[in-house]
């Protein structure tokens, strides 16, 4: 952490977004978190490093791979939208968590699978039109329905974890996605209280 002390002292006033504190008050708070960030990224790491996933369990974490992914590229697009500086690191938090579940099952599946067999997902037909419709006209957005559709696509993800958990998978991949699964259901949990209780605009 202190080889990368002085660059982020260096870059807070610009990329501290909002807020108005000095580096001298975040300082150990950003310390905090990269520290917990590492430790849980050894927590991921390891399990992925020595788990070999058979077809079947690799077949059940694929959709979730693709779900993942494909709503981090999809929020991704949606940040175009102008929105509060506050409501933009909200849906930025949920794309890198997002990003990084994408990349950890990705890491257990492609031992099982060749890559020509993960291709895209295929959405449930009423969910994907609907999303399609959403999808023409992002100019006539509004924060609020960012973070509406954001919420849904997460529940939605949220029980395609269930429905993975509840088949039978080696203790470290069913950690893993209880861990995850956790995860998702916190943030959710967050993005509706800031829909119902901040100006997002």
């Amino acid at each position: 952490f202190e080889d990368l002390a002085d660059r982020l002292h260096r870059q807070w006033a610009v990329r501290s977004g909002s807020s108005l504190l000095p580096w001298r008050e975040v300082h150990q708070a950003v310390h905090a978190a990269w520290l917990h960030a590492s430790q849980q990224m050894r927590k991921v790491q390891q399990p992925a490093a020595r788990v070999e996933c058979s077809r079947e369990t690799a077949a059940s974490l694929l959709p979730l791979q693709r779900g993942c992914a494909l709503l981090a590229e999809d929020l991704q697009r949606m940040c175009a939208i102008p929105m509060s500086d506050f409501a933009h690191q909200v849906i930025q938090r949920h794309i890198l968590m997002l990003r990084d579940f994408a990349y950890t099952l990705h890491s257990h599946v492609k031992r099982a699978f060749h890559k020509e067999d993960m291709g895209l997902t295929t959405w449930p037909s009423r969910l994907r039109r609907r999303w399609m419709a959403w999808r023409d006209d992002l100019s006539d957005w509004a924060p609020a329905q960012v973070f509406e559709v954001c919420e849904l696509r997460e529940r939605t993800l949220l029980s395609s974890y269930q429905r993975a958990l509840r088949k039978t998978l080696p203790v470290e991949v069913r950690e893993l996605l209880q861990m995850q699964s956790k995860r998702l259901r916190v943030h959710m949990e967050k993005l509706s209280w800031v829909r119902h209780n901040w100006n997002l605009e």
